[in-house]
């Protein structure tokens, strides 16, 4: 299982909780704050999740800046299972022209630098197993800001069974 934006790990921590210790895995987690990152380090260790069962890598997901999601090659390349995550709400990116030609976005587009909701969920998509299963929370109407609608593509794929839209606060 894997979550992309970790923060404390608690996403992680709660599914692993819901489908059991043996359900699903080694836990691996991403997060680019370093305080958050060692406190779902900590998280894990303190709900009896042992080291040798979970991976949080201090790192940007939006940059791929993690060797293990860097694998090109099909054969060695991770594919996940299952996939969680709460990114931060219109995070503020800066996507050079050179990220078009990322293998996470070169087929749907960069998402605006004003908000890097679909350029998470792409890098979800990316690292999903076929059978597997995304839960990624996103506010309304965020993947369709750049104007060619590319989460209707993505359903057009069959990729999604359920998307549920939560309004922004405010």
């Amino acid at each position: 299982m894997l979550d992309f934006a970790c923060g404390s790990g608690s996403l992680l921590l709660n599914v692993r909780k819901r489908m059991g210790a043996n359900g699903i895995g080694k836990i691996f987690g991403q997060e680019k704050n370093i305080t958050t990152y060692n406190l779902a380090r900590m998280n894990m260790l303190l709900h009896g999740v042992k080291d040798t069962e979970f991976e949080i890598y201090h790192g940007d997901t939006l940059t791929n800046d993690w060797d293990l999601l860097r694998e090109l090659n099909p054969a060695k390349k991770p594919y996940f299972d299952a996939i969680v995550a709460n990114p931060p709400f219109s995070y503020l990116w800066e996507a050079s022209d050179a990220m078009g030609d990322d293998v996470r976005f070169k087929n749907h587009g960069l998402a605006p630098k004003s908000a890097a909701d679909f350029a998470f969920l792409l890098h979800g998509f990316n690292f999903l197993k076929d059978e597997g299963v995304m839960a990624i929370g996103l506010l309304r109407d965020s993947a369709k800001s750049h104007g060619r609608c590319p989460t209707a593509r993505l359903l057009g794929k069959s990729c999604c069974r359920s998307c549920r839209q939560i309004d922004s606060p405010g």
